[in-house]
C-alpha cells in the first residue's frame, strides 16, 4: 500500500489518479476524489460499505482528504517552478523597468529568439493571446498549418513565460474533460466550480467536434458562469460551473472547422519557408553542441516576473476612446464580420494591457488605449487577416493561389491529376489524392472557393473549378482611418 493512501478500521482506501477506491470486504466504491467533498458522499459510503455508524464515514472522508491534501502540497513543492534565489532581489525592479519599455513586444521577440526561429507575427499574436487572459475579453487563437511547421513549438515556448498553474496544456480532451478533471466542489452552490479566470488553454491536438460544441459558449463569452449538468457513472446528476473567460489556443493540422467556430478565433499559420527550416535545423544542431546556451537565464525570469506583475492587477479593464471614430472604417458586410470587429478590438485591448505601465487610466481605473495600440494591433492583424477571415490555414490559401488558380485560368476546369502535376512542379514532391482532397479541397469547397462536380463525360472523374482570385480589400480601411485621425 503506497504511503499516500489511508486505511482506517478495516476500510481500504486507494487513490488512483483523480479517483478513489474504497473497499470493505466484498463491498467497493469507486468515485472521483472531488465527490468526497459533497455531503451525500458520507451517506453513500455509510450505506454501500455497510458501516456501523455514519460518523465512521465522516472520519474516513476527512482522513482521505487530509492525506490527499498533504500529497498535493508535496508534489507542488517538488514540481512548482520558482525563480532562482539569486535572481529574486533585483528581479522585480528589472521587471518593472521592462514593462515601461515602449518596444516591449519587439524585446520579447528578441529574447524568445533564443529558443524560436522567425515566425514573428505568429509569436506576437501568441503573446498577446496569453496576455489577453488578464483582461475582460480574452482572445481565442487557432494555429493552422501543415505537420511539423512549429505550431506547438511556438505556443509552448511562449506560454512558458507565464505561471505554469495558469497554463493548461490539453491533449485528447473529451467533451466534458474540463468539467470532470478541474472542478472544486462549492458547498453553497452544490456544484463543482472550474475556475477559468487568468487561464491559458492550449489544445495540443485537434479537439473533438463534440468538445468544441461543449466549449462554444465559453469561446463566445456568453456568460461569466456557465452551468453544465450531466449524469455520472452512478446515475446521479452532477452540476459543474465554468467560471470566467480563458484565452484558448488550438493547434490544428486540418482546416476543417466551420464558420460557426472559426469566427470565434483569430487564425495564424507558422511559416514553412525553406529559410526557416534551415535556421531551425541550425538551431537544433547548436542545441546538441552547446545545450547550456538554451537554458532559462536571468532575463527569462525577469520576463516571468513582469507578466506576474500584470497578473496581480487582474481583471485589467481597458477603454478604447477611438473605437467610435474607427468603426466606420471597418468594412463589415456580413453578420460574421461583427465577430471579427470584436476580435480586433480585443487585440487592441491586449496590446494596451501589455503596455499597462505606459498607459494612463481614467477615473474608473481603466487603462486607456492609444493610437500606438491600434498601430500594433493592425500590423499584426493584416498579417493574419486572410486566414482569419476564411478560417483556414495559410497553407490552404497558398494551395488555392499557387496551384488551383493557375490550373483554372480563363474559367477552365481542372482535375486531381492536373493539380498533382502542378504541385510536383512547384514543391518537387508528390501529393496523395486523399490528402489533397481532405486537407485542401474540402475546406476550400466549404468556403465557396472551389466547386467539385462529376465530369459529365466520365462519371469516374471529378472536375474542379475556382471562384476566382481572392479579394485584396481588407476589412480595415487603414488609410482612411489614418487620414481621419490626422484631420
Amino acid at each position: 500500500m503506497p504511503s499516500d493512501t489511508a486505511c482506517a478500521d478495516g476500510i481500504c482506501v486507494l487513490t488512483v489518479g483523480s479517483n478513489v477506491i474504497l473497499a470493505k470486504g466484498k463491498n467497493q466504491i469507486v468515485k472521483p476524489i472531488r465527490y468526497l467533498t459533497t455531503e451525500k458522499s458520507k451517506s453513500q459510503i455509510y450505506r454501500d460499505l455497510e458501516l456501523d455508524d455514519l460518523e465512521d464515514a465522516e472520519e474516513i472522508v476527512i482522513e482521505i482528504l487530509n492525506r490527499r491534501s498533504q500529497v498535493e502540497r508535496k508534489v507542488k513543492e517538488e514540481t512548482e517552478e520558482t525563480e532562482p534565489k539569486e535572481f529574486l532581489p533585483e528581479c522585480k525592479e528589472k521587471a518593472l523597468l521592462l514593462l515601461k519599455q515602449p518596444d516591449i513586444l519587439e524585446k520579447f521577440i528578441q529574447h524568445s529568439n533564443k529558443w524560436l526561429v522567425m515566425d514573428e507575427p505568429t509569436r506576437k499574436i501568441e503573446l498577446l493571446t496569453c496576455i489577453s487572459a488578464l483582461g475582460t475579453y480574452p482572445i481565442n487563437l487557432s494555429l493552422q498549418q501543415t505537420w511539423s511547421s512549429g505550431k506547438t513549438t511556438t505556443i509552448v515556448a511562449t506560454s512558458k513565460y507565464f505561471e505554469s498553474q495558469d497554463v493548461w496544456s490539453l491533449a485528447g480532451l473529451t467533451p466534458k474533460g474540463l468539467i470532470h478533471q478541474r472542478g472544486v466542489y462549492d458547498t453553497e452552490k452544490e456544484a463543482f466550480i472550474v475556475n477559468m479566470e487568468k487561464k491559458i488553454l492550449i489544445f495540443l491536438d485537434e479537439p473533438q467536434f463534440e468538445t468544441l460544441i461543449t466549449l462554444k459558449p465559453l469561446l463566445s463569452r456568453d456568460k461569466y458562469e456557465i452551468t453544465y449538468k450531466y449524469v455520472d457513472a452512478n446515475m446521479e446528476t452532477v452540476t459543474s460551473i465554468l467560471r470566467g473567460f480563458p484565452s484558448a489556443v488550438f493547434c490544428s493540422v486540418k482546416s476543417k472547422y466551420t464558420e460557426e467556430f472559426t469566427s470565434r478565433w483569430l487564425t495564424a499559420s507558422p511559416s514553412t519557408d525553406p529559410t526557416k527550416i534551415r535556421k531551425v535545423l541550425q538551431q537544433k544542431a547548436d542545441r546538441k553542441t552547446s545545450p547550456e546556451k538554451y537554458e532559462e537565464d536571468e532575463e527569462f525570469y525577469v520576463w516571468q516576473k513582469a507578466f506576474n506583475i500584470l497578473k496581480e492587477q487582474f481583471p485589467i479593464k481597458v477603454v478604447v476612446p477611438f473605437a467610435k471614430t474607427f468603426e466606420p472604417f471597418f468594412r463589415a458586410k456580413r453578420p460574421v464580420d461583427m465577430r471579427f470587429f470584436d476580435l480586433f478590438m480585443a487585440l487592441i485591448e491586449a496590446t494596451t494591457i501589455l503596455h499597462a505601465y505606459q498607459r494612463q487610466k481614467d477615473d474608473k481605473e481603466r487603462l486607456i488605449a492609444t493610437s500606438q495600440d491600434y498601430e500594433i494591433a493592425y500590423s499584426i492583424f493584416k498579417e493574419i487577416e486572410k486566414p482569419t477571415v476564411y478560417g483556414v490555414g495559410q497553407d490552404v490559401l497558398d494551395f488555392y493561389e499557387t496551384i488551383i488558380l493557375p490550373c483554372t485560368e480563363n474559367n477552365a476546369f481542372t482535375n486531381y491529376q492536373e493539380l498533382a502535376r502542378k504541385y510536383i512542379e512547384l514543391y518537387e514532391t508528390p501529393i496523395n489524392q486523399n490528402h489533397m482532397h481532405d486537407h485542401f479541397l474540402t475546406p476550400l469547397e466549404a468556403k465557396g472557393l472551389v466547386s467539385i462536380d462529376t465530369d459529365p463525360t466520365d462519371k469516374r472523374r471529378k472536375l474542379i473549378s475556382a471562384s476566382g482570385a481572392l479579394p485584396q480589400i481588407s476589412l480595415i480601411d487603414n488609410e482612411g482611418y489614418m487620414e481621419e485621425t490626422r484631420n
